[in-house]
């Protein structure tokens, strides 16, 4: 790899993409493939549009002829199980009920594991005090301008909805003493691995397979 000049690694990686086309691969894999060369040579990244010509090319006709595919949410029994198992093992108290209420909560706002790590207490903005909504709605910013991340999509103070009354009414209370910091009292790889041992225990590796903690 490190030795082919740019039309020998050009004619590679796209007699790869169209060997990839015709076995059926997903059609977000040429465009990996190519994110994978410019993390390794600098070069070929998305400003140096005029490398690898042909490689885009094949990679964009994969794209649009097998369109990645689409993962669906994991049914809300299964969700709950899960939030229930990890509950137990990230231990009693308060760490548990949080590592448990946040599986919910990303299943409910479709959040990827990412923006679950960032989530912040002052992230949560409740009803105001008088309104109907009180309870039963609150308010999300995700990639707050300040904090300089933005969205996949470069997109900044995205605001979600979140409305199931149950997890709103137990959030605005914890909130109210937990008034700034992380919302997941663990990092996003113990969660990972907390996920994968909660869906080994529970058995979804046999009746669904491992469920990918896009809950």
């Amino acid at each position: 790899f490190d030795t082919l000049v740019d039309d020998e690694l050009d004619s590679e990686v796209a007699e790869w993409v169209d060997a990839a086309l015709r076995s059926g691969c997903p059609g977000d894999l040429g465009q990996k493939v190519i994110a994978a060369i410019g993390w390794v040579r600098p070069r070929y990244r998305r400003s140096s549009e005029l490398l690898l010509p042909r490689s885009r090319v094949g990679a964009l006709a994969l794209f649009r002829r097998a369109p990645g595919r689409t993962r669906l949410p994991l049914p809300e029994p299964v969700v709950f199980a899960l939030a229930l198992r990890m509950m137990s093992l990230a231990g009693l108290g308060l760490r548990g009920q949080l590592v448990g209420l946040s599986v919910v909560m990303c299943h409910h706002l479709y959040l990827r594991p990412g923006e679950l790590a960032r989530l912040r207490w002052e992230w949560l903005i409740p009803a105001s005090e008088h309104s109907p909504q009180r309870g039963k709605q609150m308010s999300l910013i995700l990639h707050p301008s300040e904090e300089d991340v933005a969205s996949k999509v470069g997109v900044f103070d995205e605001t979600l909805l979140l409305d199931l009354q149950p997890l709103v009414v137990i959030l605005e209370r914890l909130r109210s003493s937990h008034r700034n910091g992380p919302i997941l009292p663990v990092t996003i790889f113990e969660f990972n691995r907390l996920w994968k041992r909660a869906s080994l225990e529970l058995q979804l590796d046999k009746s669904i397979g491992l469920p990918h903690p896009y809950v």
